[in-house]
């Protein structure tokens, strides 16, 4: 399974294009962004950017995983927000998920849900 953490760092290469630039944002060291890119491309099994002068350009599988960190990282937002609630408050959330985090943060997410908000029912569905 890919690691979200390196999900992001994958989605600010394409933002910021060096991988210094990103290790400035996400205050790392350029070494250890470096490192975690290595590995992601290793859980990816292909090529995910290439060298281009001195910057990084995303090959045309990286901006595929690019834009699907995106809305894995937006999903995980909207999953944060839902724990935004008070303990009187009641209804139902509805959260959209890409289908990897119906395996694995959903369920964390029901769980949590269901012993903080008892009276909050969630509604999940994939994109």
């Amino acid at each position: 399974m890919l690691d979200v953490a390196r999900l992001q760092l994958l989605a600010e290469l394409r933002r910021y294009g060096t991988m210094g630039a990103v290790a400035l944002a996400m205050s790392y060291s350029t070494s250890a962004v470096s490192q975690q890119l290595g590995k992601l491309e290793i859980e990816a099994g292909v090529a995910l950017f290439e060298r281009a002068g001195r910057g990084l350009r995303l090959t045309p599988a990286g901006e595929r995983l690019a834009d699907e960190a995106d809305a894995v990282l937006e999903a995980l937002e909207r999953a944060e927000s839902v724990l935004a609630v008070t303990p009187d408050d009641a209804g139902e959330v509805r959260l959209g998920v890409v289908p990897t985090l119906m395996w694995t943060a959903v369920p964390q997410l029901r769980t949590l849900l269901a012993a903080e908000h008892p009276s909050i029912r969630l509604s999940v569905s994939t994109f």
